[in-house]
């Protein structure tokens, strides 16, 4: 992974952040110290392995039922991996927007998992309350606080729970159960993901000031001076999975205090066939973060068969998509906009998990820079708390 920059001289600030980081400590975080305990890590994926295992042989589908944090790291990886065997509900209160995965899903022997750390999530406690009607009680997991109503009732319920650590908040919780069980039950490798992250947060650990996530952050910073949006933008299809996850981060960890930059996802190339025309031409009120990918997968097939045909379509694709990205970050450059490159070395399962940890760590240094807390939502539990008013009226 490597970070560029055009339109801006990063030299030129660069000294005035280092003096504020000078302060900065990942031990100040308690969060890092459980996900970064490979022993408890591996332990208690692999108790999650074996419950899933045994779930996805003996069912058709899981259903996941969570929001924000809980689900959007998952359901963009396995988005991004075309995985067909596992629904996410529970994402809203319109109950219209789930009547087509309910309806694909009759007639199918289902698993249930409800992850919240809470567990009083209103979207997730109506859904989960209706969908446990139709599934059997050993096909049911909870993942949650083990202080959790919820979790409690469970567990004496005899249905399967999994402990978020209480140390960990609910955008920072994919490396516990949290993001173990979904990968789990679709049969991909979780801890390819957890060793990638691992070597992203020694790398940064042993050389702070020369990271991409420093160089990030304060970019953001000095931009954040004369911008208020940023467009996180990807061509590739796997990435574009996990823009949502990565907005969520940014937004809930810094826009607090009236500070912070609004983070937009773009998905090109589709959408420089609608906003592509403003981000050149209309208001320079944002500046660009992509991501993109420097190696290519190639076909070595030697026989030709149908297969072939695929791989060579998919080819073709990848070259014009490549082109397309050069393209548009040249022309959006020539047209003035302040472009952040966040190049990664492949799309595998390792890199994936170095990209978690690179948006972690650069939230946290940023969080620093501008003096927020990145570990609480006051905006969203406020939310909460007039929810509950309006119900109890």
């Amino acid at each position: 992974m490597k970070i560029s920059f055009l339109n801006q001289s990063f030299k030129d600030y660069i000294d005035k952040y280092r003096k504020i980081i000078s302060q900065f400590s990942l031990s100040d975080y308690p969060f890092l110290r459980t996900l970064k305990d490979e022993q408890f890590i591996r332990e208690i994926y692999l108790k999650v392995l074996k419950t899933a295992t045994e779930l996805a042989n003996c069912t058709d589908a899981l259903v996941i039922v969570g929001i924000g944090g809980s689900i959007l790291l998952s359901r963009g990886i396995l988005q991004g991996q075309n995985c067909n065997n596992v629904y996410f509900l529970g994402q809203g209160l319109d109950f219209d927007a789930f009547d087509k995965t309910l309806k694909m899903l009759k007639g199918k022997k289902l698993s249930l998992a409800f992850i919240s750390k809470s567990g009083t999530t209103i979207e997730c406690k109506l859904m989960f309350e209706y969908l446990k009607n139709f599934v059997e009680k050993e096909n049911i997991v909870v993942i949650s606080s083990k202080n959790s109503q919820i979790y409690k009732d469970a567990d004496k319920d005899d249905i399967s729970c999994f402990e978020i650590p209480e140390s960990v908040g609910g955008r920072f919780s994919f490396f516990t159960p949290v993001g173990m069980f979904p990968l789990a039950y679709a049969k991909l490798d979780f801890l390819k993901f957890y060793n990638g992250f691992l070597q992203e947060i020694k790398s940064f650990e042993n050389d702070i000031f020369n990271s991409n996530e420093f160089s990030y952050a304060c970019a953001r910073k000095e931009l954040s001076n004369n911008f208020q949006v940023e467009s996180v933008i990807s061509f590739d299809y796997k990435i574009q999975s996990l823009l949502p996850c990565i907005c969520q981060l940014l937004a809930e960890s810094l826009g607090k205090e009236n500070k912070g930059i609004y983070p937009s996802p773009c998905y090109f190339s589709e959408d420089l066939h609608s906003i592509g025309q403003f981000m050149q031409e209309g208001k320079k009120c944002f500046f660009e973060t992509f991501i993109t990918c420097a190696k290519d997968e190639k076909n070595n097939s030697k026989n030709f068969n149908f297969n072939d045909e695929i791989n060579n379509i998919k080819s073709i694709y990848k070259k014009y998509n490549s082109i397309a990205c050069n393209s548009s970050i040249k022309a959006h450059a020539d047209g003035g906009n302040k472009i952040i490159n966040i190049e990664l070395d492949s799309l595998s399962e390792e890199e994936c998990g170095r990209l978690i940890a690179f948006f972690i760590l650069s939230v946290l240094l940023y969080a620093k820079l501008d003096g927020v807390n990145p570990l609480n939502q006051g905006g969203v539990e406020n939310y909460k708390s007039n929810m509950k008013k309006f119900l109890n009226e």
